[in-house]
């Protein structure tokens, strides 16, 4: 073989060695924008949080959005690597949260420690598209119900209240709700009520449990059954079980049962509701 011929074909090898290299590292690095991935631009959207929440940085936001599910594992990471007290994350949180809910709890917990990645997160979670928001949820879901399912963690109720920001989707969470509704812990099933309010029909597997929380005569439970009857409501009329229960409540001494009574009836069979709702 001439020697130029062995040197042009060495030269070519050399070339395409080095440019499946050049891919190869290209691909390792991952998705970029403007030289950027999306780890980085979350880590920028953080040091952008401001005391009040609000995420300076725009441009960041719209990166990690841009990037779609490539970013699910920054922003998962942000929302359960946190730091401090769970309390940061309700203080910022709170806002969010159906009124229904915010409610009956406290306005604000002592913050001992600003959670701009947790609150990043969220904010970019709640700015995103449908599918990415359900990306996160099931990515993230799992694991949070796991810590709530475990006695020993702390501000269980609070991590619940926490994940409806996420709205995941039912199937993610109603077996879970279902049996928080029987929790030890009456905050706990105060949240599961509460979480169960979002879901509607799909909340028709708790029903005997929402039943059980809404007879409960356990002191300092108003709140809690009333959302539990808020969401036999919402489960229309497969709910028809709970009916006389609730119509028990239409004279109740307690005037929020009263109204949640009355209004989850019309759901459920509107031809039983007295005409001028509870008295």
């Amino acid at each position: 073989m001439p020697r130029l011929l062995r040197i042009g074909i060495a030269s070519l090898v050399l070339a395409l060695l080095a440019g499946g290299a050049w891919l190869a590292l290209h691909h390792s690095a991952g998705p970029r924008f403007q030289g950027r991935t999306p780890q980085q631009w979350f880590e920028q959207c953080a040091q952008s949080v401001q005391s009040d929440g609000t995420i300076q940085d725009a441009a960041a936001v719209r990166a990690v959005v841009g990037f779609g599910e490539q970013s699910v594992p920054c922003l998962v990471s942000g929302l359960l690597r946190r730091k401090g007290a769970f309390a940061d994350d309700w203080n910022r949180m709170r806002s969010r949260l159906p009124a229904a809910t915010t409610n009956v709890v406290p306005r604000q917990l002592e913050v001992r420690e600003a959670w701009q990645r947790t609150w990043a997160a969220h904010e970019i979670i709640a700015a995103a598209p449908l599918e990415l928001k359900r990306a996160v949820a099931r990515a993230a879901v799992p694991r949070l119900l796991a810590e709530v399912r475990n006695p020993k963690t702390e501000d269980r109720s609070y991590r619940l209240t926490f994940m409806q920001v996420l709205e995941p989707e039912p199937g993610l969470v109603v077996a879970d709700l279902n049996q928080f509704l029987a929790d030890p812990d009456l905050m706990v099933r105060q949240a599961a009520a509460g979480f169960l309010l979002r879901y509607g029909t799909a909340a028709q597997p708790a029903m005997g449990n929402l039943l059980h929380l809404v007879t409960n005569g356990e002191p300092n439970t108003i709140h809690a059954r009333a959302f539990a009857i808020q969401a036999l409501g919402g489960i229309g009329p497969e709910a028809k079980p709970a009916v006389p229960v609730l119509l028990g409540f239409l004279t109740h001494p307690n005037s929020n049962l009263c109204f949640a009574a009355s209004n989850s009836l019309s759901q459920i069979a509107p031809e039983l509701v007295p005409r001028g709702g509870s008295k």
